[in-house]
C-alpha cells in the first residue's frame, strides 16, 4: 500500500504528455449575446465543478468522468471566458452601472463618453464606482477559487481512504497514455450545454444590466465559501479589460474587436493549460483509480482553483 508521503510519485514519474487542443466550449444558442458566449467556458466549469461534488467515488468510472471534463477546457478560451464573465459582473455592479447610467442620460453626453472611451480605455478606472465593481469580480473569484480548492482537498482525501478499497487498488484496465487519448478524445466531441441568454434588463438611458443573479450557475453568489479577495497587482491590467468590456456591454457597444483586443489574460491562459498538462502528466502514470484520484485533486482542481482565483491572490497556492 502507498503511504501519504509517496503518493505522488505518480506524477513525478510521467513522461511529458502532447495533447490535442479541445474543441471550442461555445453551446452556447446563437441568440445569446456576445459577452455571454464568451463566459460560457467559465459557467460550464461550474456546472462540472457542481456535478463532481455530487459526485462519490464508487468505480474507475467516475475517476474516468473527472477527467475527462476537466481536461476539456481550453487554455485561451478559459482565459477569455475569466476576462468576460468579470466584464459582466462589472456590470451589473450597482454602483458602476448607475455612474454609467448618469454619464450617458443624454445623447450629448452619451456620444462624449464613447468618444472619450475610445480614445483612453483606462479612464473606467477612474469613473465612481469602479472600485466597487472591481471589489465584486475579485470577490467572486475568491470564493469560486475556495469551493473548487476545497473540492480537490476532498478528492485527495479520498485518494488515500480509497487505497484500502479493492476496486481502487487494483490495477487499471488500460495504461495511462491509453487513458489521457480518450479524455482527449471525448473533449473533441463534447456536447456543451445549450445557454440562454440572460435575462438582461434595459435602463431608461437604453443601457443593460445583465442580471446575473437570476440565474443560478451565473449568479455572483455560485460559491457561498467566504474567502479573502486581494488584488494581485499583476492582475490590474486584467481588472482593467473587464471594466473596458463590462462598460461597453452596458452600452451596447460590444464588438467582436473589443473581446479580441481586451478578452485575453496571459497568466489565465499559461496556468489553465499548465494544469491541464500536469494533470494529463499524473494521469499517463496512474496505475490505478486512487492514483487517479490524487491526480484530479491536486492538478485538475488545485492547480485550476489558483488560475481561477489568482487575481485575488486566492487558490490553491504551490
Amino acid at each position: 500500500m502507498m503511504k501519504r508521503g509517496t503518493l505522488g510519485v505518480a506524477a513525478a514519474a510521467a513522461m511529458t504528455v502532447l495533447v490535442p487542443m479541445t474543441a471550442t466550449a461555445d453551446g452556447s444558442n446563437p441568440a445569446a449575446p456576445m459577452m455571454e458566449k464568451s463566459a460560457a467556458p467559465y459557467i460550464f466549469l461550474r456546472g462540472d465543478i457542481a456535478h463532481l461534488e455530487g459526485m462519490t467515488l464508487k468505480s474507475d468510472k467516475s475517476t474516468r468522468d473527472a477527467h475527462f471534463r476537466l481536461s476539456s477546457y481550453d487554455s485561451k478560451e478559459m482565459a477569455a471566458a475569466s476576462v468576460a464573465y468579470a466584464a459582466l459582473v462589472a456590470a451589473d455592479t450597482p454602483a458602476f452601472a448607475n455612474t454609467i447610467e448618469k454619464k450617458t442620460k443624454k445623447r450629448r453626453d452619451k456620444q462624449a463618453f464613447v468618444e472619450e472611451l475610445n480614445a483612453n480605455p483606462a479612464m473606467v478606472r477612474d469613473l465612481d464606482g469602479a472600485q466597487e465593481a472591481i471589489d465584486a469580480i475579485l470577490t467572486v473569484f475568491a470564493k469560486d477559487a475556495t469551493r473548487i480548492e476545497q473540492l480537490g482537498d476532498r478528492y485527495i482525501d479520498q485518494a488515500y481512504q480509497l487505497q484500502k478499497l479493492s476496486w481502487a487498488s487494483k490495477k487499471l484496465p488500460t495504461d495511462g497514455m491509453t487513458r489521457v487519448r480518450s479524455a482527449a478524445e471525448w473533449s473533441a466531441s463534447r456536447r456543451w450545454p445549450v445557454m440562454s441568454a440572460l435575462p438582461a434588463s434595459k435602463s431608461k438611458a437604453g443601457n443593460t444590466r445583465p442580471n446575473l443573479g437570476a440565474e443560478a450557475m451565473w449568479n455572483n453568489d455560485w460559491s457561498t465559501i467566504a474567502a479573502d479577495a486581494n488584488l494581485d497587482p499583476k492582475a490590474n491590467v486584467m481588472v482593467t479589460k473587464a471594466l473596458v468590456l463590462g462598460t461597453r456591454y452596458a452600452l451596447g457597444d460590444i464588438t467582436p474587436s473589443h473581446l479580441a483586443s481586451f478578452g485575453t489574460s496571459k497568466k489565465t491562459d499559461r496556468c489553465m493549460n499548465s494544469a491541464k498538462l500536469m494533470m494529463n502528466q499524473c494521469m499517463a502514470a496512474t496505475r490505478n483509480a486512487y492514483e487517479e484520484a490524487f491526480c484530479i485533486g491536486t492538478h485538475g482542481l488545485h492547480d485550476v482553483s489558483r488560475c481561477v482565483g489568482w487575481p485575488s491572490s486566492s487558490g490553491k497556492a504551490k
